[in-house]
């Protein structure tokens, strides 16, 4: 009885670095309101570094949602989404480029877990 109420496997937010290269982690995970549709949960994290990038990470109902999300994602300056598994992410910086954000969601991406 007790284990039907303890949160289900990955129900918490991923393992996130604490470090990318040169940005730390400030702050996070901090709940997100879903605002992609059928995502099942998502949390944002803050990085101090030059220049600082927020991270937002959903955990998508299977890989191929998450696949979908990055298809359906708009290019904007500053922004640069990601997945890997059933995760679906967004890095942003308003002073970041496109290289400085591919470093960073590369990393992310390697810290993520599969499944």
């Amino acid at each position: 009885m007790l284990a039907a109420c303890r949160p289900g496997p990955g129900s918490g937010p991923p393992p996130v670095p604490d470090r990318v290269e040169s940005w730390t982690r400030q702050s996070g995970p901090e709940a997100v309101t879903r605002l992609v549709p059928v995502a099942t949960r998502g949390w944002r994290w803050t990085y101090e570094g030059t220049p600082p990038i927020q991270l937002t990470v959903y955990r998508m109902p299977s890989q191929t949602s998450a696949f979908a999300a990055v298809q359906d994602w708009r290019p904007a300056a500053g922004q640069l989404a990601f997945y890997k598994d059933r995760y679906y992410g967004i890095a942003e910086s308003a002073g970041a480029g496109i290289r400085t954000l591919t470093r960073f969601v590369a990393a992310v991406q390697t810290a993520l877990p599969e499944g």
